[in-house]
């Protein structure tokens, strides 16, 4: 009881001396809360991105146009053919050109100037399902060969450049956690820093409590929730300037899903990742005070 009573005394008079000296803590807090927010809102880049293109990505479809010359036998082969490719093909749907136009006419509202055709534009087609899981490559040989059929008019494959964004996403964020990496021991340089001018200009009181018996731990004390409180307030700033980003970047966001409609909105971060960046801060103020004011004391108390 008196070691938690002992800590909360000098936790109290750690905060009470930090709002004694506010400008000092605000300029390290504002460092701390601009670098903390970099990879953090690098993270909610690539994750909104990542929300997008699983909504745009859906099931994994492959077109097949036919000419328009193409007869029922060359219908009955493709559909024959496509039965043992079952291995990269999930379903096959075939859509007679009437049906297509028809659904087109319901899906366009063209309906009546399209009855101003003499004929129908659109050719027979199938329609190829592919699993999700399963990566181009391993059919990208079969795609060739149907695509230089005699009766394939085009081959349509829409999800490559999903893709291509998913094979991007995961290089950023490798990134992120490189460039959260890097800034972590940014914030621990710069809470280093700070602790070095705390220590400089206390020099005096640590000289006369060490002189009266105080050990490194008792001398520690107070430096190690410096640390932890400016970590924490940097984390939350980082937080802070977040969200204030994400409300500033939502209206034109919005906006613009309007235009392809869609009722996408910004995810922020979830309420424990908010607790772990918290945390996170101010353990790292915690540690760097630790590791910069134990070396101090060590080369002047060594003994201690």
């Amino acid at each position: 009881m008196k070691y938690l009573l002992r800590h909360l005394q000098v936790f109290f008079h750690t905060l009470g001396d930090i709002c004694r000296h506010p400008v000092p803590t605000l300029l390290t807090v504002m460092v701390l809360g601009i670098t903390l927010s970099l990879p953090m809102g690098l993270y909610l880049l690539t994750h909104n991105l990542e929300l997008v293109s699983s909504e745009w990505q859906g099931k994994p479809q492959a077109t097949v146009y036919l000419k328009k010359s193409a007869s029922d036998q060359d219908v009955a082969r493709l559909d024959n053919w496509f039965s043992t490719q079952r291995s990269w093909i999930e379903n096959v749907r075939f859509v007679k050109a009437d049906e297509a136009l028809q659904e087109f006419k319901f899906l366009s509202g063209l309906g009546q100037a399209l009855d101003v055709l003499g004929e129908n534009p659109l050719p027979n087609m199938f329609i190829l399902d592919m699993p999700e899981t399963l990566p181009v490559a391993d059919y990208q040989d079969e795609l060739t060969q149907l695509e230089q059929d005699e009766s394939v008019e085009q081959l349509k494959y829409d999800l490559e450049w999903v893709q291509r964004l998913q094979a991007i996403l995961n290089l950023a964020q490798r990134t992120v956690w490189m460039v959260a990496g890097l800034l972590g021991i940014g914030a621990l340089l710069i809470i280093s820093n700070t602790m070095r001018l705390s220590i400089a200009n206390k020099k005096d009181e640590i000289t006369i409590i060490n002189r009266i018996g105080a050990t490194n731990t008792f001398i520690r004390r107070p430096f190690l929730y410096t640390g932890f409180i400016q970590g924490l307030l940097g984390a939350l700033l980082a937080w802070g300037l977040i969200q204030a980003g994400l409300n500033w970047l939502n209206e034109p966001v919005q906006r613009l899903a309007d235009l392809y409609a869609s009722d996408y909105k910004l995810v922020g971060l979830p309420m424990l990742w908010v607790l772990a960046i918290l945390l996170t801060g101010g353990l790292l103020g915690w540690l760097a005070s630790w590791v910069t004011v134990s070396r101090h004391l060590a080369k002047l108390y060594p003994s201690k």
